[in-house]
């Protein structure tokens, strides 16, 4: 760990931090249009305060990115509820009168956002692992008698 560019992993660390907070906002966004359709109240109005990540770091290295939202976030993009659960979703067997003639639907709003900016975390990542790999590797030359 000791061979990393420390402002190297300042950026990687920055660069990581932009993105979930540019991915928690593209959430927040679809989450507010995907309830747009439901009756007002089951509305789930999402924000940028309820909708939160974290970012968690192994020895100042990002490991893992974690999103969070109420539960009420994730029955709508699973379109469960109580006593619906999600094969029944799926089927198309849950009907109920408050979500119209379709019953209840999912209405995806992190799926979508995730698949679309995973490829640029991605790329992030790509950047800056290369960049550690490339200070970590050390190249010695050795004589045959293993003196050198």
């Amino acid at each position: 760990m000791s061979d990393f560019d420390a402002v190297a992993l300042a950026q990687f660390n920055k660069d990581v931090n932009s993105w979930a907070r540019q991915v928690r906002a593209k959430i927040a966004a679809g989450a507010a249009k995907a309830s747009q359709d439901r009756t007002k109240d089951r509305k789930f109005t999402p924000t940028s305060e309820n909708i939160t990540f974290k970012v968690e770091n192994f020895y100042g290295i990002p490991k893992k990115i974690r999103f969070a939202m109420p539960p009420k976030g994730i029955f709508m993009e699973y379109g469960v509820g109580r006593g619906y659960p999600r094969p029944m979703v799926k089927s198309g067997t849950a009907k109920f009168k408050g979500f119209g003639k379709e019953g209840r639907k999912e209405r995806p709003f992190v799926r979508p956002v995730l698949s679309t900016n995973i490829e640029a975390l991605k790329n992030i990542v790509e950047k800056a692992f290369s960049k550690f790999a490339e200070s970590s590797v050390k190249v010695g030359i050795e004589t045959k008698d293993g003196k050198g």
